[in-house]
Parts: structure tokens; C-alpha cells; sequence
């Protein structure tokens, strides 16, 4: 029985995860051959086009109008309506563009295309959560991979890298703090 914008708004989002995070479970799961490859360039492809929309939205183009009245402008969630969803499908949708083929610099660009539009949807969602959840799984993915890391980089070059990717993040995690939907604030306005 606690405070919600809308009632049951937080048992909805909890279950959108929840889809999310299930159907990314079964894309792990399905059979090995074309069928799990076709998931997963689905499943990127559409990363893709949900991030480019998100872009859309901060440069202002909303074809929704609830979401321009809700703000997609200034915190972009593209059709999730919640901008910390958004993040959450973003933060586990980047590392299926490490396993998709082919092995030319085409397609290595391609996907560090990819890549880097998801990156900065994730920024322009202004989720800490997601942030945060994104250095997490990097820390968690550097040590379960840390022998294949290390035959690609230097140790100096591992080094330089990792300060490059907490500064950037530390960065985008420092622009956000003013927001005016600090938790303190959220609390302090509750209680009053």
C-alpha cells in the first residue's frame, strides 16, 4: 500500500522487466544453428531501431503524442514508456553484437555502429540504474573473460581503457545528478 504516480504502475514495470528479461532467457536457450542466429539479429536489429528512435526523441520527433506529454524528449524510453526499462532492455541487448558473425572490417564496423547507438541511447535515457548496471556487468564480463581480454590488449592497454570507460560513465552519471527526480527529493516530497 505504498505511493505510486499511477496505481499499480510499479508492479506494471516489474513485469514488463520481467517479459524482457524471459525473452532474452529464451534467446540464450534456443537451439544452436539458423534459428538462434536469426533470434539473435532480430533481437539486435531491433536494439537498433529502438535506439535510433530514442535519438529521434531527443531531437525532438515524437510520432506518440502521450510521449511528448510525458517527456521523451529529455529522457528518451522510445515505446517503452519508462526510461529505466528502456536502459535495462539496452544494457542486455549490447553483448548479443559480439556474437553475431561475419568477419570483415564491414561487419565489425557494423557492429560497432551498433554498439555505439545503444551506448548512446543508454545515455540518453538518463539512467543511473542503467549506468551503473553497465559498468557492473563490464566489471563482471572483464573478469569471467579476463584470459580472452588478455590476448587482445596489453595489460597497459586494458588499464588506459578501463579509466577511458569509468571517466565517460562518471561523466554521464555527474550530468545527471541535478535532475529533479533525485530519490531524496521523491522521498522528502512524499512524506510532506
Amino acid at each position: 500500500a505504498g505511493w505510486a504516480p499511477v496505481p499499480s504502475a510499479a508492479s506494471d514495470r516489474v513485469v514488463k522487466l520481467l517479459v524482457l528479461a524471459g525473452v532474452f532467457l529464451l534467446l540464450r536457450q534456443a537451439a544452436q544453428g539458423r534459428r538462434e542466429t536469426a533470434l539473435r539479429w532480430t533481437w539486435a536489429a531491433c536494439a537498433v531501431l529502438l535506439a535510433a528512435y530514442g535519438l529521434l526523441q531527443r531531437a525532438g520527433f515524437e510520432f506518440v503524442p502521450d510521449y511528448a506529454a510525458a517527456g521523451s524528449a529529455k529522457r528518451v524510453f522510445a515505446t517503452f514508456g519508462n526510461a529505466n526499462l528502456f536502459a535495462s532492455f539496452l544494457v542486455l541487448s549490447w553483448p548479443l553484437f559480439l556474437t553475431l558473425g561475419g568477419k570483415g572490417n564491414a561487419w565489425k564496423a557494423g557492429r560497432a555502429a551498433g554498439v555505439l547507438l545503444l551506448f548512446a541511447g543508454l545515455l540518453l535515457t538518463g539512467s543511473r540504474a542503467g549506468m551503473t548496471a553497465l559498468v557492473v556487468q563490464a566489471a563482471v564480463g572483464a573478469f569471467l573473460f579476463r584470459s580472452e581480454l588478455q590476448g587482445l590488449l596489453s595489460a597497459r592497454g586494458m588499464r588506459i581503457g578501463t579509466v577511458l570507460v569509468m571517466a565517460v560513465l562518471g561523466a554521464a552519471l555527474a550530468a545527471q545528478s541535478g535532475r529533479p527526480t533525485d530519490r531524496m527529493e521523491v522521498w522528502k516530497a512524499t512524506v510532506r
